[in-house]
């Protein structure tokens, strides 16, 4: 029997987990729906693999009522229907299976009237015609309700939680509209309804392609800065200083997540199936993407050899978290296993990675490449001692046995 106020959300990974404990704390009954067996597991055993989420808050959840299967028939107990999947990149264009696959879920397992709702990040038009073409296929005489809200989830960012940051919200009718408005304002401060999920879906993309391009901006800036002699750091931080008109990005190895490297690609595709060429993001996105390469070239003018012990501080895509995706640190990491025959790893968010542990740092360091900043006092004394220091945060620039970017 279908509860007005239960809700099955689809993939709990990054984006669903959260979503399901704040939904869950608003007094929604929840069904926290994966494929993935083990990780179904895990959650029942109140130990959870997203960041942002602790042990404690799970168990919590679970006490409360959360529930977590790999049954998709939970789906026609729920008055609405959430997909929170991987929607990454096959090549330079969409990868739209796992999205499909959870919408097949959905229309073989809801009622009518259910609210379907999409959050993964996808073209604009995917709740229009993709998602009810999907399932007049699977169930050609389903009548749902479709909307878009499009996730908004920051790992390991502490000044806006899942209730503070403002969410949009859009449907096919008005009534879905206001349903998912209803849904998402239980438990966030902020809600906003615009005109279209087109809008909503559109929103969402350009979010991330500013980022990306402006990171490409002061990425593409480091060679001039290196060439002049001066400080890029030094440089942003001063221009940051105008309190109008300018917002402040830092360079690095380039971009990483679930978010920057991909949402932008998926506009330059739908521009590209319309015979319009979107020239800054595809650009952006080539200067992202050599920043391994263009790091690993300024590692090889240092004068080290294959015998140097290195130490390369920062594998996840960004400090504070453990997400792996699309990381340009990871794959700086493994370009160095490639030209070196010592090099380790530290990273404040992960203990392990493959068949390697995080590195003791008790060795004598030829180079330390710094792709996170550091807040951990045995670190920074290693840092310090070692013989060079590729600082690529500018953190510790100054230093005299720093090369800073």
């Amino acid at each position: 029997m279908q509860n007005n106020k239960s809700v099955a959300i689809l993939g709990m990974g990054y984006v669903g987990l959260p979503l399901a404990l704040a939904a869950l704390s608003a007094g929604w009954r929840v069904f926290g729906v994966d494929i993935d067996e083990e990780r179904i597991e895990q959650l029942r055993s109140g130990a959870s693999y997203v960041g942002d989420i602790s042990n404690e808050e799970l168990r919590s959840g679970l006490q409360a009522g959360f529930v977590a299967t790999s049954d998709p028939r939970v789906i026609a107990q729920s008055a609405i229907a959430i997909i929170c999947v991987p929607t990454p990149l096959l090549g330079n264009e969409p990868d739209s299976s796992a999205l499909k696959s959870a919408v097949r879920a959905i229309a073989q397992n809801a009622k009518a009237g259910t609210l379907l709702i999409n959050e993964s990040t996808s073209f604009p038009s995917t709740v229009r015609d993709l998602i009810p073409s999907v399932v007049k296929e699977e169930s050609p005489n389903l009548d749902l309700l479709y909307a878009v809200a499009p996730e908004r989830v920051d790992p390991g960012n502490e000044s806006w939680s899942y209730k503070q940051t403002p969410r949009l919200v859009s449907g096919l009718t008005d009534e879905a509209t206001n349903r998912a408005f209803d849904f998402y304002s239980s438990f966030c401060e902020r809600v906003i309804k615009v005109s279209s999920p087109e809008i909503a879906e559109f929103s969402k993309v350009l979010e991330n392609s500013f980022r990306q391009v402006n990171i490409a901006l002061v990425n593409e800036l480091v060679p001039l800065a290196q060439e002049l002699g001066i400080s890029l750091f030094e440089v942003i931080e001063a221009a940051g200083t105008k309190p109008y008109g300018y917002m402040t990005f830092w360079p690095g190895v380039g971009v990483g997540g679930h978010c920057i490297p991909v949402d932008p690609m998926y506009l330059s595709w739908l521009g590209r199936s319309r015979g319009i060429e979107s020239t800054l993001i595809d650009a952006a996105q080539r200067v992202n993407n050599s920043g391994p390469i263009r790091i690993l070239k300024i590692i090889e003018s240092i004068g080290l050899n294959k015998d140097s012990l290195l130490l390369q501080v920062g594998l996840s895509y960004k400090a504070g978290v453990s997400d792996l995706r699309e990381s340009p640190s990871l794959e700086l990491f493994q370009l160095l296993q490639n030209k070196f025959r010592h090099v380790e790893w530290w990273d404040s968010s992960l203990q392990q990675w493959g068949n390697s542990n995080r590195s003791t740092l008790q060795g004598e360091y030829d180079l330390v490449v710094l792709t996170h900043r550091c807040e951990n006092s045995e670190l920074e004394s290693t840092i310090r001692r070692s013989k060079k220091v590729l600082d690529l945060t500018g953190q510790f620039r100054g230093l005299s046995n720093v090369i800073s970017i």
